[in-house]
Protein backbone atom coordinates (compact mmCIF):
# COMPACT_ATOMS: atom_id res chain seq x y z
CA UNK A 1 0.00 0.00 0.00
CA UNK A 2 1.26 3.22 -0.86
CA UNK A 3 1.62 6.09 1.72
CA UNK A 4 -1.01 8.82 0.96
CA UNK A 5 1.48 12.39 0.99
CA UNK A 6 -0.76 15.51 1.46
CA UNK A 7 -0.16 18.40 0.14
CA UNK A 8 0.34 21.45 2.12
CA UNK A 9 -3.13 23.18 1.97
CA UNK A 10 -4.30 26.73 2.93
CA UNK A 11 -4.46 25.88 6.85
CA UNK A 12 -1.18 24.63 6.77
CA UNK A 13 0.13 27.75 5.98
CA UNK A 14 -1.65 30.16 7.88
CA UNK A 15 -0.84 27.99 11.41
CA UNK A 16 2.90 27.89 9.86
CA UNK A 17 3.09 31.62 9.36
CA UNK A 18 0.84 31.93 12.61
CA UNK A 19 3.42 29.53 14.53
CA UNK A 20 6.39 31.86 12.89
CA UNK A 21 5.44 34.96 13.84
CA UNK A 22 4.66 34.03 17.26
CA UNK A 23 8.47 32.10 18.17
CA UNK A 24 10.01 35.65 16.83
CA UNK A 25 7.62 37.29 18.98
CA UNK A 26 9.65 35.21 21.70
CA UNK A 27 12.44 35.24 19.87
CA UNK A 28 12.99 39.23 20.24
CA UNK A 29 11.85 39.29 23.68
CA UNK A 30 14.30 36.41 24.93
CA UNK A 31 17.14 38.00 22.93
CA UNK A 32 17.49 40.73 25.46
CA UNK A 33 18.06 38.64 29.15
CA UNK A 34 21.33 37.34 27.94
CA UNK A 35 22.99 40.53 27.36
CA UNK A 36 21.65 41.76 30.82
CA UNK A 37 25.45 41.47 32.10
CA UNK A 38 26.59 43.80 29.51
CA UNK A 39 23.36 46.19 29.70
CA UNK A 40 23.84 46.72 32.89
CA UNK A 41 27.87 47.40 32.53
CA UNK A 42 27.27 49.98 29.76
CA UNK A 43 24.18 51.67 30.59
CA UNK A 44 25.17 51.87 34.99
CA UNK A 45 22.00 50.32 36.02
CA UNK A 46 21.05 47.47 38.00
CA UNK A 47 19.39 43.93 37.26
CA UNK A 48 15.87 45.24 38.45
CA UNK A 49 16.38 48.46 36.14
CA UNK A 50 16.17 45.71 33.50
CA UNK A 51 13.58 43.48 34.66
CA UNK A 52 11.48 46.04 34.68
CA UNK A 53 11.85 47.22 31.42
CA UNK A 54 11.24 43.55 30.34
CA UNK A 55 8.29 43.31 33.04
CA UNK A 56 6.48 46.47 31.01
CA UNK A 57 7.53 45.04 27.53
CA UNK A 58 5.22 41.72 28.40
CA UNK A 59 2.46 43.95 30.35
CA UNK A 60 1.98 45.94 27.39
CA UNK A 61 1.70 43.06 25.21
CA UNK A 62 -0.57 41.73 27.64
CA UNK A 63 -2.92 44.81 27.46
CA UNK A 64 -2.81 44.71 23.57
CA UNK A 65 -3.85 41.40 22.84
CA UNK A 66 -7.60 41.91 23.48
CA UNK A 67 -7.99 44.70 21.32
CA UNK A 68 -5.73 43.27 18.61
CA UNK A 69 -8.23 40.56 18.44
CA UNK A 70 -11.22 42.86 17.30
CA UNK A 71 -8.68 44.38 15.30
CA UNK A 72 -8.03 40.74 13.46
CA UNK A 73 -11.49 40.31 13.53
CA UNK A 74 -12.26 43.69 11.63
CA UNK A 75 -9.36 43.87 8.67
CA UNK A 76 -8.73 40.02 8.56
CA UNK A 77 -5.59 37.85 10.33
CA UNK A 78 -2.90 38.31 7.48
CA UNK A 79 -2.68 42.27 7.86
CA UNK A 80 -2.86 42.61 11.15
CA UNK A 81 -0.17 39.59 11.90
CA UNK A 82 2.47 40.90 9.25
CA UNK A 83 1.61 44.51 11.00
CA UNK A 84 2.26 43.28 14.07
CA UNK A 85 5.59 41.46 13.32
CA UNK A 86 7.17 44.24 10.84
CA UNK A 87 6.01 47.03 14.16
CA UNK A 88 7.85 44.46 16.72
CA UNK A 89 10.95 44.11 14.69
CA UNK A 90 11.64 47.94 14.21
CA UNK A 91 10.65 48.27 17.83
CA UNK A 92 13.47 45.51 18.73
CA UNK A 93 16.06 47.12 15.82
CA UNK A 94 15.60 51.04 17.89
CA UNK A 95 16.48 49.11 21.00
CA UNK A 96 19.70 48.61 19.64
CA UNK A 97 20.48 52.12 19.01
CA UNK A 98 19.13 53.54 22.91
CA UNK A 99 21.82 55.12 24.36
CA UNK A 100 20.53 55.73 28.00
CA UNK A 101 17.99 53.29 30.42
Amino acid sequence: MDAVIDKPNRSNQVIGLISAGHFLSHFYLMSLPPMFLLLKAEFGVSYVELGAAMTAYSFLGGFIQAPMGFLVDHLGPRRVLLAGLGLNIIAITLIGFVDAY
